[in-house]
């Protein structure tokens, strides 16, 4: 009779230790499925912790740590899902992505070749694999160029630097201090603001608050500015006023938004006319003349993740935005364009042969 009341209370716990771990699952699947990245996390490492063979809770652990980028712990829970069963293809990629990140190229190639094996059809394994063999040429002329870490960055996210008024404006996700605290569900961080530092070359003042006018509570930037500073070109989220406005799948999309200086005041902001609630249109960056508008989008009819688009000035509008085709474009992300006064377009890409992440091109 003990036996069976202890075989009993045995069933019980098990029951109970399953339906606590199932209930941890459901938790971090409903943050995941909010895009709350940062809040699905200790949801996926608790039920892990119990039960490390939920493969479902292995895959989208390691891909929020990549979207949030944490790239040590995203390498590590991706070792851990290459090897299950149930793996798709795609995890390898993001795998061999995490290794090159850190240098581990070896190890990279390794799952780069099964990815591209298992996705013929996806033409960024092929190119990563040729790039493999000649990676060493990346690092050639590194001598010739000096990297400063200016003393205004933080340990947050600083980026996105447009030269303007004696100085440069960028974005940051520092924190700032306000009556209400908002942070991103993506990351638990607060939203972007935009930042103004005075100075040139290595030396800057602390960096201000740009203009509260441009500014919103959720996330501002990057932006770009004309040659004579006084018309602004701005990245934020699609919100009017006090409401949030979302796509058909539950995305705040990005938008652009332009406004002209007169006198030192910064006008009315106007949106970007191919804007839409359904695609992100983000990034802009005016050629030198300001007769071009390039930006980046995952509107349909691209190649992949984010493409560069560009479009040119007609009257007071610009005219249909035209794919930069698959010389600059691929299946993965181009983001942040940038163009110099001889017409050069630099970009940020993830999925031209590079050493790993985002590369500038």
């Amino acid at each position: 009779m003990k036996k069976l009341i202890a075989i009993f209370l045995l069933s019980i716990l098990s029951c109970s230790a399953l339906f606590a771990q199932k209930a941890l699952v459901r938790k971090g699947d409903y943050y995941y499925k909010m895009f709350a990245y940062a809040k699905a996390i200790p949801y996926y490492e608790k039920a892990l912790k119990k039960d490390s063979t939920i493969q479902d809770a292995v895959f989208r652990l390691a891909n929020s740590y990549r979207l949030i980028n944490n790239r040590e712990r995203a390498e590590h829970w991706f070792s851990k899902a290459v090897k299950l069963p149930k793996c798709e293809s795609i995890y390898k990629y993001y795998y061999a992505q995490m290794l090159m990140n850190t240098g581990k190229y070896a190890q990279a190639k390794v799952w780069m070749e099964n990815f591209a094996v298992e996705s013929p059809n996806d033409g960024r394994g092929q190119l990563f694999m040729r790039a493999f063999d000649t990676y060493k040429s990346f690092f050639a002329d590194s001598g010739d160029y000096e990297i400063t870490r200016l003393d205004i960055n933080t340990a947050d996210s600083d980026f996105g630097t447009a030269m303007y008024n004696d100085g440069i404006v960028f974005s940051s996700n520092r924190p700032r201090t306000e009556l209400v605290e908002r942070t991103h569900t993506w990351t638990e961080k607060p939203f972007l603001a935009l930042y103004h530092a005075r100075g040139k070359e290595n030396s800057f003042r602390a960096p201000e608050i740009l203009d509260n006018s441009l500014q919103t509570k959720y996330n501002d930037g990057p932006v770009c500015f004309n040659k004579k500073g006084d018309e602004i070109y701005i990245t934020r989220n699609n919100i009017d006023g006090s409401r949030v406005h979302k796509s058909k799948d539950k995305v705040v999309k990005l938008k652009i938004y332009s406004a002209k200086n007169n006198g030192g005041t910064w006008g009315k902001l106007t949106p970007f006319q191919y804007n839409s609630n359904e695609y992100t249109c983000a990034h802009p960056a005016l050629s030198p003349d300001g007769k071009l508008l390039y930006f980046a989008s995952d509107m349909p009819g691209g190649l992949g993740g984010m493409d560069i688009y560009v479009c040119e000035k007609k009257g007071n509008g610009w005219t249909t935005p035209v794919n930069m085709g698959d010389t600059v474009n691929t299946k993965g992300n181009e983001v942040f364009p940038v163009v110099m006064e001889d017409g050069t377009l630099y970009f940020s890409s993830d999925a031209h042969p590079g050493i790993g992440g985002l590369d500038i091109f």
